[in-house]
């Protein structure tokens, strides 16, 4: 868990950097705003629909599920 967190901190600083914010700035450089708007909102929105195409075709069924769970308790016997 603490390694997820220092990674998340690490890809926040990276972002910031690669968008060009400024801390402290009383104004943001043209263009940082609207970068971090993407970056923190339409790559998440792109990733879940890239899933989303992923998992559309994934036969998993009632019928598939009950079979996979009836081969592991049979495995775990």
């Amino acid at each position: 868990m603490k390694l997820g967190f220092a990674f998340a901190g690490a890809l926040s600083g990276l972002i910031l950097t690669l968008v060009n914010y400024q801390s402290g700035a009383v104004a943001q450089p043209e263009g940082a705003v609207d970068q971090l708007r993407m970056v923190f909102s339409g790559l998440p929105i792109l990733c879940t629909l890239i899933a989303i195409a992923v998992m559309w075709n994934y036969g998993v069924d009632e019928k598939y599920a009950r079979e996979v769970r009836a081969k592991l308790d049979q495995r775990n016997q």
